[in-house]
């Protein structure tokens, strides 16, 4: 049973504890606590996209699993693999709050260089009107990556320079190289925004230096 199956998990067979369980599938699919039971330990047997279809199942039966930090946990891991991204999308949908909406946009700086998942997650919050309930020191630089207009990215900026905070330096950090782009890897990868780009970094570093 469940308990059996916990028990099998504790002392290291978490592979022997998933067949356990989804041996049970048939008489505890209606069951949202079996389902977050077995998303976690399929998360932790490195079957994520499983994971988070048991977590999507989980919270369809009972909506109070929004609040869970380990569907929370799972749900951001799975943003940063293409296979899982559409799964983990789908289940932040349905848990997002305030709170949480901090939570991932800071984990997305700190978690990824690319520029497609960041844009995935400013859409979402935009779509669920959360995006504006961010900080600053998340959302102006979530916003400047991702924006595709060098306008607007150099308006950004210049908010930046005129509220720096000294959070911000560690999300801007991508921005300081000069060079890295084009066939020679010596072009620079921002030059429309550069200028707007060395005022709002010198403000942050300054902001830095005087805390």
């Amino acid at each position: 049973d469940v308990t059996e199956a916990l028990t099998l998990d504790a002392a290291g067979k978490t592979a022997e504890a998933i067949a356990r369980l989804e041996a049970l599938a048939e008489t505890l699919d209606g069951e949202a606590h079996y389902h977050f039971l077995l998303a976690g330990l399929l998360d932790k047997d490195a079957r994520r996209l499983d994971a988070l279809q048991h977590a999507l199942r989980a919270l369809a039966l009972d909506p109070r699993y929004a609040g869970e930090a380990g569907l929370h946990e799972l749900a951001q891991q799975g943003l940063l693999e293409p296979s899982t991204v559409a799964s983990a999308a789908l289940l932040l949908e349905r848990v997002l709050d305030a709170p949480l909406a901090e939570s991932l946009v800071r984990f997305i700086l700190e978690h990824t260089r690319s520029v497609t998942t960041p844009r995935r997650v400013r859409d979402l919050l935009a779509g669920l009107g959360l995006l504006d309930t961010v900080p600053e020191r998340f959302r102006l630089p979530l916003l400047v990556i991702t924006d595709e207009e060098c306008e607007v990215r150099k308006a950004l900026l210049a908010e930046i320079a005129a509220r720096p905070d000294a959070g911000m330096a560690p999300y801007l950090a991508r921005f300081k190289a000069e060079s890295g782009c084009g066939s020679n890897r010596r072009r620079d990868c921002w030059p429309c925004e550069r200028v707007a780009l060395r005022e709002a970094l010198a403000a942050v570093d300054a902001a830095a230096a005087g805390e």
